[in-house]
């Protein structure tokens, strides 16, 4: 898609620097729209988490990956694993305050507001870590869990929490790159964590953030099945699905692969808001489209039935500049001047809300309280989610297409569809993409994370007991083995270790907690059982992303390139009790449109929209569990990994739905 050309209205410019003193304005806007947009609403997003630092059975009985205070003792008398150091990664005084009583005193001082408030993300490992520390490191206390009980007590003028404590994965694992099974129980976990800590009055929470803002519509039938009905989303993956998104490549916008064709399925939009961010990119929006909570939707394949939930973009640029400075509502003019009486905006600042500058105390205390009342003397609403969705509940055929990626943040990934941060593709002993023989220490992590899963599901599966949430999140004397294994494999899942990489032991600290998992299944399943359980297929891949197209991003050096038409599409595939083949089903799309109110391209029944399935036999390659490149600081080989399976096709323009089945 070439970019769009657009034409700056220096007049409108100097009347928005006048007002607001913002930047980079991407279009053409009347002065009367700039004095008649209906106010906006605003809310808060504050992410907290610290993980497993080191997933590997603490020193004392039961059973048990350790916590924060287990490896600090561990630490302090000697021991040199992990590489951080974990007593003084809590000891700093900001997260001391963050992690017990802080977000509450934030709140405190918005109250004057009727239905100010924020949503925060408490990861179920720092519940774990903070339980651990509280009464035995310098500054926690027994009883931190009370101030973040209090502010969930705290009432919109709707009733709603003033405080909402949303759902997680419990480890901070990257759902998309995950298994449905998985997905769900790090959700369980996280709810269960959840209602023993802050109590079930009010009620769960019914939101969703990702880890990392990674979201992909394949998640909906997990959320829904758990009674989740909304979730966060980065607004950039709303408008790069637009028909007319004014696409610009490199640190002056996208750092990251351009849309593939088969994810432009939204409406072309008449206002986009560009600004660049100290991180390296530009974030680009369309306004209000992009500011507005909207429907995502995924379609079932067998029966083409549809489940929805309300996606709740996050203004990436906005959120990011609320993270290291303090942002005044003057800020979020550019797009609160395009919002829309009947559906107004709802402009989301999501954050950590424990490092950098959003960690701190003038942050918390200062420039929250100075944000909500900016905007609330210009004539916007400070809200939450839950009361802006009570007062503006989305329309059932508000359907939108949220693209697969994470937020703009991550250093290499900036919002990546491939999320190739955490799924760098295969590399040669140059460096150079290799997807038929290459390998890479990211790629290792998944196709161990894909082998122990299946054991533990096999496990599970011949045992005929399903495992008791409660003995998987804190196992006792009497969990099972096949409990234990699911404790120890979900430890291990934090996205951080493969974000980070080769420093330090990043690398191999999910090893450890796979190989613990690995372990106690191989116990609880023996020589002989009978194997019912489908085999373990991760997400399949292809290299490169655009065939035939511009690729770009930190596989390419940040260099355009066109790359294709030929693809390879690959896969870890695995099970307990062996393969015999793999196949590869495809088809291609015959208008080269993949329409939102159509689901020929959704369904393996298709339609006239759609050819015929065509199969193909997968190659087997056994992917190396060694560190073949010598990477520095990796150690602790996996006692389990699956299989690589690849193929090689031609792109017929748009990616349609596949089919991997095995025999």
């Amino acid at each position: 898609m070439q970019p769009m050309i657009y034409k700056f209205a220096s007049m409108v410019n100097r009347k928005i620097d006048i007002l607001k003193r913002l930047l980079h304005v991407m279009t053409i806007v009347s002065i009367s729209s700039l004095l008649g947009a209906a106010p906006v609403h605003t809310t808060y997003l504050w992410h907290l988490h610290q993980p497993i630092y080191w997933p590997d059975q603490r020193g004392s009985a039961p059973d048990h990956y350790e916590t924060a205070w287990d490896t600090i003792r561990a630490q302090s008398a000697g021991r040199t694993h992990p590489s951080d150091s974990i007593a003084t990664i809590f000891g700093i005084d900001d997260r001391v305050a963050a992690y017990q009583f802080r977000p509450r005193d934030s709140l405190q001082t918005i109250l004057g507001q009727p239905d100010a408030g924020a949503q925060v993300n408490y990861s179920g490992a720092l519940i774990e870590n903070v339980n651990s520390l509280a009464g035995n490191f310098g500054g926690y206390y027994t009883g931190w869990q009370n101030s973040f009980i209090e502010a969930r007590s705290w009432q919109t003028s709707g009733g709603k929490p003033r405080m909402d404590i949303v759902n997680f994965t419990y480890h901070h694992s990257l759902a998309p790159l995950h298994s449905r099974k998985t997905f769900e129980m790090e959700i369980r976990l996280h709810r269960r964590a959840m209602e023993l800590r802050w109590g079930t009055n009010p009620a769960l929470s019914r939101g969703y953030f990702p880890a990392e803002m990674a979201f992909s519509e394949r998640l909906i039938p997990v959320l829904k099945s758990l009674g989740i009905e909304w979730a966060i989303v980065s607004g950039n993956h709303l408008s790069r699905a637009c028909a007319n998104f004014p696409l610009v490549l490199g640190s002056g916008g996208e750092n990251c692969e351009p849309p593939n064709r088969s994810d432009v399925m939204n409406p072309a939009q008449s206002y986009y808001w560009r600004q660049q961010i100290s991180r390296g990119c530009a974030p680009c929006n369309a306004a209000p489209f992009a500011y507005t909570p909207q429907r995502a939707q995924w379609i079932d394949p067998d029966t083409g039935g549809m489940q929805t939930i309300v996606v709740v973009p996050s203004a990436q640029e906005f959120s990011w500049m609320d993270g290291y400075q303090c942002f005044g509502a003057g800020g979020i003019a550019s797009v609160a001047a395009q919002s829309d009486a009947s559906r107004p905006e709802l402009i989301v600042l999501s954050h950590d809300g424990d490092n950098a500058f959003a960690g701190g105390y003038s942050y918390y205390m200062e420039c929250v309280k100075n944000f909500v009342n900016g905007a609330a003397a210009a004539g916007h609403r400070p809200s939450t989610v839950e009361q802006y969705l009570a007062n503006h509940p989305v329309p059932a055929d508000a359907i939108v297409h949220v693209e697969d990626g994470g937020w703009v943040n991550a250093d290499g990934d900036f919002g990546s569809p491939a999320f190739i941060n955490w799924l760098y593709p295969l590399l040669n002993a140059s460096g150079q993409p290799d997807p038929v023989n290459g390998w890479h220490e990211k790629a290792r992590e998944y196709a161990m994370f894909t082998a122990v899963e299946n054991r533990i599901r096999t496990t599970e599966q011949a045992s005929g007991v399903p495992p008791r949430i409660d003995e998987v999140l804190n196992p006792t004397d009497a969990a099972t083995h096949i409990e234990r294994a699911w404790h120890y494999y979900l430890g291990s899942l934090d996205s951080g270790n493969v974000y980070y990489g080769t420093p330090g032991d990043m690398e191999v600290r999910s090893t450890v907690g796979c190989n613990n998992a690995a372990a106690r299944a191989d116990q609880a399943l023996g020589t002989s059982f009978n194997d019912a359980t489908n085999p373990t297929i991760f997400i399949p891949q292809r290299w490169p992303y655009n065939p035939g197209s511009v690729n770009f991003g930190v596989a390419t050096g940040y260099q355009q390139k066109v790359l294709g038409p030929d693809f390879t599409v690959w896969s870890f595939v695995y099970d307990i009790s062996g393969l015999t083949s793999v196949t590869l089903k495809w088809r291609t799309d015959n208008d080269g449109v993949n329409p939102l109110g159509g689901t020929q391209n959704e369904t393996y029944a298709g339609g006239s929209e759609v050819g015929a399935w065509q199969a193909v036999a997968m190659n087997r390659r056994v992917f190396p569990r060694d560190n073949i490149y010598a990477k520095p600081s990796m150690y602790g080989l996996a006692t389990r990994r699956a299989d690589r399976m690849r193929n090689r096709a031609r792109l017929l323009c748009l990616t349609s739905p596949w089919q991997a089945s095995s025999s």
